[in-house]
């Protein structure tokens, strides 16, 4: 599965069409705005998604999120109505392209408490805005029949900006006050007390409708037995307008009313309006209007159609005079100038109850490493996958053992690891030893050795003109250079530090158990004859230490000296220590005692050698 960017972490997030039986999306919907209430107990099944919240720890990471539709790449225009870090809650609406009625519609939440945080203008990388800020990724979640979405989560009036980018604000009528920020069906709602609490949004054309249209709300009145407005424009003159209502019948059912001059029509709902939070909607599709009571279309339909155009104010919790206030709770108002569907409305319902979620569990990056783009492996311990080294040649790396490592992580960092030009990577890291390896292509392998007893493991062809170099999480012992461009290189168990091609002199090779080797150089013979030494080999401690053994690996019997120079300016300077090896070699790897001689974490050195 592909992943986005550099965020760190993901939590899959499924959209469920049905679930436990109930189909939750009827058919098809498009660009639609689904709710992910992030928290401790979130969706269907009261998942736990608080690893966002130790990923971010703050408000001001919000912004360091992204939502991205099946493919883990694409990404989802996401509005953040209220993010609250010290109680680990969060709600956000995401713009989903499709939901389907017959699949459920996979997402993935990416979040990085390291990451840039969006610019919330709607450009790649950028899609994520907070309610309040009025931003292009924000407007970017509502399509363009929206004409209103007001969350009511806000401090006061002025804070409960219309989402759309139609600037549909509310104002407050000076008539009461109502209780904002109280705990809503979404996030926060606004109360009002019946009395004097009120309301409005300025005149608008975006209210006025030639055709089809859609309110909707969540609602929940404290006294559900009488006639109280939650939405009304009127215009006395036009007689043109709707209303969405409590009404007297029964307990307080409700009540939806469509006005154009000369007539209306009411439609009433099946049930009452006690028992809590309910999602209420009045859809017009050509002259039919419905209502809808959380999802659910009403018995009572009515025709009515034309145009209704008015010059008046919107009303929220009052009528058109300034009566019939609603006492209650008003949440999440959205206008429309279309008729949206009944798998629509019904997804809504779900969506707004959380209900139409499941989640998984957190994820973080699995990264494949290309030969052209290496630049270093870290240590991640014993039993961590990463992906495979492809090579020039290679399309995978096997999976070795119950861990499925598909490379060598060695007991420390390994530096860094370079690409040689056009034949790319010479080398492949596996986690057992390899005994035995076959090179294809024009040049073959002269010379290979290892010292590990593991188990045999295949290996791939890197291509023609190729060296295959393995290295081994024990010690290495030797790997020959062929052909005209050689390879020095410097091992140590501690790490694998530098491979560079340098041209045709003969390779050395070195291991010592307590250094890190950082970059490594060779000169030929006839740069350093004055220094009575064939080979040197320049090499920056890793650790502060003695030098108290040198191996050194000898083609055939011989005799040696071997000597330990300070660096100046990068050259051979001061001779620290010198030692002449009076027994003769033996072909093979060969333990020399050497003086003890001091080295410095981070500075430079030369190791010089000559055989006899």
């Amino acid at each position: 599965m592909a992943w986005l960017g550099t965020y760190a972490k993901r939590i899959p997030i499924t959209i469920e069409y049905t679930f436990g039986g109930t189909q939750r999306v009827d058919a098809t919907v498009a660009d639609f705005p689904v709710l992910v209430y992030i928290s401790a107990a979130s969706g269907i099944s009261d998942d736990d998604a608080s690893c966002v919240f130790d990923e971010l720890t703050s408000d001001e990471n919000a912004l360091k999120i992204a939502v991205t539709t099946s493919d883990g790449t694409t990404e989802c225009s996401v509005e953040i109505e209220k993010w609250d870090d010290a109680n680990e809650k969060a709600w956000l609406w995401v713009k989903v392209p499709s939901v389907s009625h017959t699949a459920d519609t996979p997402l993935y939440l990416y979040y990085d408490a390291d990451h840039a945080a969006s610019t919330k203008d709607n450009s790649a990388g950028n899609k994520v805005g907070l309610c309040a800020d009025g931003s292009a990724a924000t407007h970017a979640v509502w399509d363009a029949n929206f004409k209103m979405v007001h969350h009511m989560t806000g401090a006061n009036a002025a804070a409960l900006d219309d989402s759309t980018s139609n600037n549909n604000d509310v104002t407050d009528p000076d008539v009461g006050a109502p209780t904002y920020d109280q705990a809503g069906k979404i996030a926060n709602a606004v109360e009002f007390d019946g009395t004097n609490d009120a309301l409005n949004v300025p005149d608008s054309a975006d209210f006025d409708f030639a055709g089809d249209f859609t309110l909707e709300l969540w609602g929940i009145p404290h006294t559900p037995d009488a006639y109280k407005v939650l939405l009304q424009r009127y215009d006395v003159g036009d007689k043109d307008g709707y209303l969405l209502c409590t009404y007297s019948t029964g307990n307080g059912n409700w009540r939806s009313v469509t006005y154009v001059n000369p007539a209306a029509v009411t439609c009433d709902s099946d049930g009452d309006s006690s028992g809590g939070w309910q999602h209420i909607v009045l859809a017009r599709s050509g002259t039919t209007n419905t209502l809808y009571v959380d999802g659910v279309a009403q018995t009572d339909t009515e025709e009515l159609g034309g145009a209704i155009a008015s010059d008046e104010i919107l009303h929220i919790a009052e009528s058109y005079e300034g009566t019939s206030r609603f006492d209650g709770l008003i949440d999440e108002v959205r206008i429309s100038d279309d008729d949206r569907s009944a798998a629509w409305i019904k997804a809504s319902y779900y969506s707004g109850a959380d209900n139409l979620l499941t989640w998984g569990s957190e994820e973080e990056e699995v990264q494949t490493l290309l030969p052209s783009a290496i630049a270093s492996l870290e240590a991640f311990g014993t039993a961590v996958v990463t992906g495979p080294i492809i090579a020039s040649g290679i399309e995978s790396a096997e999976a070795f053992g119950a861990h499925q490592l598909n490379f060598t992580v060695l007991p420390s960092a390994i530096i860094s690891l370079e690409a040689f030009g056009t034949p790319q990577l010479n080398f492949i890291l596996l986690l057992s030893a390899i005994e035995s390896a076959e090179a294809f292509g024009s040049l073959n392998v002269a010379y290979q050795q290892f010292l590990s007893p593991d188990a045999i493991v295949s290996v791939e062809a890197f291509g023609t003109s190729k060296i295959v170099l393995f290295l081994l999480p024990s010690a290495i012992v030797s790997a020959e250079a062929f052909g005209t461009a050689k390879l020095n290189f410097i091992l140590v168990p501690n790490g694998i530090v530098t491979l560079e091609a340098f041209g045709t002199t003969k390779l050395i090779r070195i291991i010592r158990p307590t250094e890190r080797l950082v970059g490594s150089t060779s000169v030929s013979k006839d740069d350093v004859v004055a220094q009575n030494y064939f080979h040197l080999s320049k090499f920056t401690a890793g650790v502060t230490d003695d030098i108290i053994q040198i191996k050194i690996y000898a083609d055939g019997i011989m005799s040696a000296k071997v000597a330990v120079y300070a660096d100046n300016a990068g050259e051979p300077g001061a001779l620290l220590n010198a030692v002449d090896v009076a027994q003769s070699l033996v072909a093979g790897w060969n333990i020399i005692n050497f003086p003890a001689t001091s080295i410095v974490q981070g500075t430079d050195y030369w190791l010089a050698f000559n055989s006899g």
